[in-house]
């Protein structure tokens, strides 16, 4: 019942045009979150999700008055209305005024409030306690329903709702996308547990999404979509497949890495679609994530982001130590 009422206010979400609507769906998702990550009631769920209820009740307050921020500036809270209203004061970005610089600061204001919805840099710190201390199926839900909502929604306020205001954002953007980046890879890099392991790679897939937003062109926002849409379709097949590896020894799902020892050899089938799973995830050819990746280099180099480019270049470079080892543990 609490993944469907979820899922009710997820597709609310989607398909809310108002900042108002928008705010009540992501917190009737945030109350139905708060209580599926504690579902198991053991120690470190109700820790985790306590911590995760007080961070995400702040992240809710900074959200809720950028929203409020917008509509004494705009007198809307439509997102046509709000899209109109900028348009028509071009220097709420190119000059500082008393009374417009109250709609940036709104801005701002409402994008780091949507960070901590994405687990993103710097507002990510919740992401791995509730991910590895959530049943397997609301870890599933989290990593690929909720993120894929949120996600859609953040692309949709920065790139349609606040189109305009795109310029003095794109190095908010940067910074998140490499710090998500950094994060994940570093996280990743000593994590045994393969929840934990999952948390922080969602973390970096979040930088890589966020890339393709800094490049403030259509091309930038549409391969942003098409990888999180492969993101979330590996994802799925990744802990699927996972979450249904049994231990050997006490017959429960598999919860370190090196759980999946003697996996090639007990189902070579099951091994051989995890290892196209985790090479997906590494973005190495000729699997699907490869492409994906390529796509938002791709729409970097166009962008003439080339340092950016490099850098993050080098980063996924780094990240394949990781992913090699699932394949040894194998």
């Amino acid at each position: 019942m609490l993944i469907m009422g979820s899922t009710f206010f997820l597709y609310l979400l989607i398909s809310s045009s108002n900042l108002f609507i928008t705010y009540i769906t992501l917190e009737g998702i945030a109350m139905q979150s708060y209580t599926l990550a504690i579902y198991t009631f053991s120690e470190l769920a109700i820790t985790s999700g306590l911590v995760y209820f007080l961070i995400g009740g702040l992240a809710s307050g900074i959200l809720l008055y950028g929203i409020t921020l917008m509509y004494g500036t705009t007198n809307t809270l439509d997102y046509t209305g709000i899209k109109l209203h900028m348009s028509n004061n071009i220097d709420i970005i190119s000059k500082i005024d008393n009374t417009l610089i109250l709609t940036r600061v709104g801005i701002i204001l409402i994008f780091f409030g949507m960070l901590f919805k994405l687990g993103a840099y710097p507002l990510q710190m919740w992401v791995p306690s509730i991910y590895s201390n959530s049943p397997n199926p609301v870890t599933l839900y989290f990593a690929t329903t909720v993120k894929l909502a949120i996600s859609l929604t953040f692309i949709r306020l920065i790139y349609t709702v606040f189109e305009i205001s795109v310029e003095y954002i794109k190095i908010l953007l940067i910074i998140s996308s490499i710090g998500s980046l950094i994060i994940g890879a570093m996280g990743a890099i000593k994590e045994l547990r393969i929840k934990n392991f999952i948390a922080y790679t969602s973390i970096n897939q979040v930088g890589f999404i966020l890339l393709g937003l800094c490049c403030q062109n259509g091309i930038g926002v549409y391969y942003s979509v098409y990888y999180l849409i492969i993101y979330v379709l590996i994802t799925v097949g990744f802990l699927t497949l996972v979450f249904n590896i049994r231990q050997t020894t006490t017959n429960k799902s598999a919860v370190f890495f090196k759980d999946l020892r003697f996996l090639c050899k007990n189902s070579a089938f099951a091994a051989s679609m995890l290892t196209i799973q985790v090479l997906s995830f590494a973005g190495l050819p000729p699997f699907v994530g490869f492409y994906a990746k390529l796509y938002i280099y791709y729409a970097l180099a166009t962008s003439n982001m080339l340092i950016l480019l490099l850098s993050t270049l080098f980063i996924n470079i780094l990240s394949l130590y990781y992913y090699t080892r699932i394949l040894k543990s194998m």
